[in-house]
């Protein structure tokens, strides 16, 4: 396998909301995160999961295909060929903020509140980030995954801190794709983790 496509399946293996989908996946179904695999009812991790895979896959994927009409576009290959994708992430922005306007309200864990509305405050930075810039959205997806492993970390919840170190590589990894397949500058892969740390560390000072 040749650099060029490990990197491009990396990409779509780490794309953000793929990863924010693995991540809640993770948490109910994995023994390794003790505080919510045993604390949260079965009943309610596969209703979660289902409601979660409407709105970070399904409905995202529906948006990118209506969009591909609207604005023209042949095929997902010719809208890929566009760097700067950033025009989609309003739209991606109102998901997140109405998924969290639907779990606002219901027993679920603080940590999974605070993790969605990261991904709705990230995507309006991103939306609204420097003229000419064309910041990563996979290195901000990653960097909101590390916020809220070192949040989880510092309230001292089991295996988190080995979680943290474990995902610290393929945080590294994922920017170092982007970069090979010349997709953003290192200041775009740097600002991309950057934004994503900051929605989380927001995020969590502004909802707990």
């Amino acid at each position: 396998m040749n650099m060029v496509l490990f990197c491009r399946i990396w990409s779509v293996l780490f794309h953000p909301l793929v990863q924010g989908f693995a991540l809640l996946a993770f948490l109910f179904y994995s023994k390794w995160s003790v505080h919510f695999y045993f604390l949260t009812p079965i009943n309610f991790k596969w209703k979660f999961l289902l409601f979660s895979f409407f709105f970070l896959i399904l409905s995202p994927t529906l948006s990118f295909l209506i969009g591909m009409k609207l604005f023209h576009y042949p095929t997902a290959k010719s809208l890929f060929s566009i760097k700067n994708r950033s025009f989609l992430y309003p739209v991606f922005a109102l998901f997140f903020f109405i998924f969290w306007l639907t779990i606002r309200d219901i027993s679920v864990w603080i940590e999974i509140k605070n993790l969605v509305f990261s991904g709705f405050v990230c995507l309006v930075l991103l939306t609204a980030s420097l003229p000419g810039m064309n910041v990563s959205a996979h290195t901000a997806g990653t960097g909101i995954i590390l916020g809220f492993l070192i949040l989880s970390w510092i309230k001292g919840l089991p295996n988190f801190d080995a979680l943290l170190l474990g995902y610290l590589p393929l945080a590294g990894i994922t920017g170092s794709a982007r970069l090979w397949l010349s997709s953003h500058s290192l200041a775009e892969i740097t600002w991309g983790y950057l934004t994503g740390l900051l929605s989380c560390f927001f995020s969590y000072f502004f909802l707990e």
